[in-house]
């Protein structure tokens, strides 16, 4: 359909209330993870901020299609899982009030503020939250291809589900490459 001016003053109020969240976490929220290296919350943190611009200025193009919407759940879901992990931490360590925090001490003494298994556990959770995106990806794609149900081929795919593709592609490598720097740095593994 047609953008209406109030549609294009609703996406350009948007993208500036993107660039505001970007600001606040790159200002508030990194800085104390990055000192404690805390690299799983730190690298979803970043790709958060990362989506964020990317929508953003997708928003300034007046562009809101199925990829935009999937990179704005990406980035709720991805928010979700930080806090749940928050909460979970918070809940560790209300449960052993008596032991010092899981995870041992941070830099300058300080008990750290992420745990190695909390890093384990966003971990796992990216991968259940990457799983359940191709899962829609895959359906999405259903819902709109030529061939017999049950199948699909490449002429299925539009460019918009190959861009997607290759994005989730991309995620799961990176998944993969923060998974074994976790293992080396937290576990000694090769």
């Amino acid at each position: 359909g047609r953008i209406t001016p109030a549609m294009k003053t609703k996406y350009k109020d948007l993208s500036t209330e993107q660039d505001a969240l970007i600001e606040k976490i790159e200002k508030d929220i990194l800085p104390p993870l990055v000192e404690e290296e805390a690299n799983t919350h730190v690298w979803q943190i970043e790709t958060v901020a990362d989506d964020m611009r990317s929508v953003a200025q997708d928003l300034k193009s007046r562009k809101s299609g199925y990829d935009v919407q999937d990179s704005e759940l990406a980035i709720i879901e991805a928010l979700q899982r930080v806090i749940e992990s928050f909460e979970q931490i918070s809940k560790d360590e209300e449960a052993k009030p008596s032991e010092p925090p899981p995870g041992g001490q941070g830099q300058q003494g300080r008990p750290r503020i992420v745990p190695p298994v909390a890093e384990l556990r966003l971990l796992a959770k990216g991968q259940e939250a990457l799983k359940q995106r191709m899962e829609r990806l895959k359906k999405h794609v259903e819902e709109s291809k030529s061939s017999a149900p049950g199948e699909i081929s490449k002429t299925d795919l539009t460019d918009v589900h190959r861009r997607l593709l290759e994005r989730l592609a991309s995620e799961q490598r990176e998944l993969a490459q923060k998974l074994r720097e976790f293992s080396k740095s937290k576990l000694g593994g090769q």
